[in-house]
């Protein structure tokens, strides 16, 4: 049980590249997969939403998401679809602001799987449950 986060859930596959010395390059980018989240009651969260997203071309993979219960705030009106990957920046669930689905934004993702996730709104929200963007 979780009381007054912000980001109840925030999975990010990012590329921030960095060599360990100077002159390194590192040309590929990492993996996110096999996460599972489970058996959580998340009460009286901020209404910035939350978010598995991975990256043009290299997807998170394999989240499921099981017995989850968020309850947010609410009150927002829509909210548009971010338009920068914000591929380079410090992973952080508040990254794009409000997220523009009350539940699960989800881009980039590849078998991400919902199994009795709930989510309740504490006063009316625009936004729909789930956006789901370049998914399989």
């Amino acid at each position: 049980v979780a009381e007054g986060t912000e980001v109840p859930v925030f999975v990010r596959l990012g590329n921030r590249g960095r060599g360990y010395y100077e002159g390194q390059q590192i040309l590929q980018v990492g993996k996110v997969r096999n996460v599972a989240i489970s058996d959580i009651i998340v009460r009286d969260c901020g209404s910035v939403g939350s978010s598995i997203t991975g990256l043009p071309g290299h997807p998170v993979e394999n989240v499921t998401l099981r017995n989850i219960l968020i309850q947010h705030r609410g009150g927002q009106p829509n909210t548009a679809i971010p338009d920068d990957e914000k591929e380079k920046e410090y992973p952080e669930g508040t990254m794009w602001g409000t997220l523009p689905a009350q539940g699960f934004f989800v881009r980039h993702a590849r078998n991400v799987v919902f199994e009795n996730v709930t989510i309740q709104s504490l006063a009316p929200d625009e936004r729909p449950d789930y956006i789901k963007l370049d998914v399989e």
